[in-house]
């Protein structure tokens, strides 16, 4: 406490107030009440002075910053009112400080830890020990569809979950065992879908260490479990192509010989029934054999693309290739090679392989003419390639 002048100058003052400053009394006696305070506050209380002196008010209470040598934050609660003479005529001014910094210091911590729950991702919901939400942030409003006003005071079974299933029970009967939970629960949201959450409970306590309500923080799970499964279908899809694989393997070993026994016994069968007989067998096996193909293309997977492939260009290949002299001999190919007729304007496609260019169409002409079995065109003839 302080008394002053009514031009606010300090001419008694306690100890606790000189605590509160930081200043020994003989350093406060004859200084102004306004020297104290935190020049981000000096004007606000200059003004409440003036108003209190001219007997606009008859008391005056406020909270401000004041000046500490040592402490940059240290606030006080501040009360004013004018000592009056029997006559009622104002002649000190008495001051009242209480320290409030820890308190200010305990609101600022809480400030800042409800602003960090107001930018967190993951669903915070605090309820008490009845069911009922206290709090609830905005990412729980993003995650389950209800606002804030249509959350608090609900029963938090209403709002996170569908049905209270036995996994939730025995999650609420380890938090009051062991103090904490986490696990993975499926909720519900506002609109009816469901959702798999990893839900981490805790139980709060108030200063006697009686369990005052519970914190839930939810991050949702949904999409990481569908992308999770997606990958196990693409996996358990690979081994079965890779057993389909082996299994047309073998197969194709078993139908191999019945198509070529059925060709034999269809030439060497002279009655028509005995040939119907074996064309029923070869039908059956050129369909297990097209059931093969089907399992080892399902094996390898999708195929290579295609490209245009124009001909042309191999075939005026194959003319330049035929024509070099030092190549004929007895086991070259033709050194001449006759063509005719005109190719479509549509190139023809061919798929895009590492492999060399024998899956093309045009490689069946192109080996035909590298085949040194294949007599040579003794009549040469004009080449004319479209």
């Amino acid at each position: 406490m302080a008394l002053a002048t009514l031009d606010t100058r300090i001419v008694e003052i306690n100890p606790a107030f000189c605590q509160l400053v930081g200043h020994p009394r003989e350093a406060l006696l004859g200084r102004a009440l306004v020297e104290l305070v935190h020049p981000d506050h000096r004007a606000a209380e200059s003004a409440r002075l003036e108003r209190l002196l001219a007997g606009h008010l008859t008391s005056s209470q406020t909270e401000c910053r004041y000046l500490h040598p040592h402490d940059p934050e240290v606030w006080g609660g501040l009360t004013l009112t004018l000592l009056r003479d029997p006559a009622g005529q104002p002649q000190l001014l008495a001051a009242q400080v209480q320290n409030i910094t820890e308190q200010r210091r305990a609101a600022n911590q809480l400030r800042e830890q409800a602003a960090l729950l107001e930018i967190a991702h993951d669903a915070i919901c605090v309820q008490d020990l009845q069911g009922h939400i206290e709090f609830w942030n905005p990412a729980a409003e993003r995650l389950y569809g209800w606002t804030r006003d249509e959350a608090l005071g609900a029963h938090v079974d209403e709002r996170l979950f569908a049905r209270v299933s036995p996994e939730l029970l025995q999650a609420r009967a380890d938090l009051l065992r062991d103090g904490s939970w986490h696990g993975e629960l499926t909720q519900a949201a506002k609109e009816g879908r469901t959702l798999t959450a990893l839900c981490r409970f805790s139980l709060v306590r108030d200063p006697a260490g009686k369990p005052r309500s519970i914190l839930i923080l939810s991050t949702d799970l949904t999409e990481r479990k569908r992308l999770e499964d997606q990958f196990l279908r693409a996996q358990r899809m690979e081994c079965v192509g890779a057993l389909a694989s082996g299994l047309a393997h073998d197969l194709n070993n078993v139908f191999s010989p019945i198509l070529i026994a059925t060709d034999i016994l269809a030439d060497r069968l002279p009655d028509s029934s005995s040939t119907s007989l074996v064309r029923m067998i070869r039908d059956s096996a050129t369909r297990g054999s097209s059931i093969v193909r089907q399992l080892l293309a399902f094996g390898r997977g999708p195929g290579p693309s295609l490209v245009e492939l124009p001909l042309g260009h191999l075939l005026k290949d194959m003319q330049r290739w035929g024509a070099r002299p030092s190549l004929a001999t007895s086991s070259s190919p033709p050194t001449t090679i006759a063509t005719s007729g005109r190719l479509s304007a549509t190139p023809l496609r061919s798929t895009n392989s590492s492999s060399t260019s024998a899956s093309t169409p045009a490689t069946p002409c192109l080996k035909a003419a590298l085949s040194p079995s294949r007599p040579a065109t003794s009549r040469p003839t004009r080449s004319s390639v479209a």
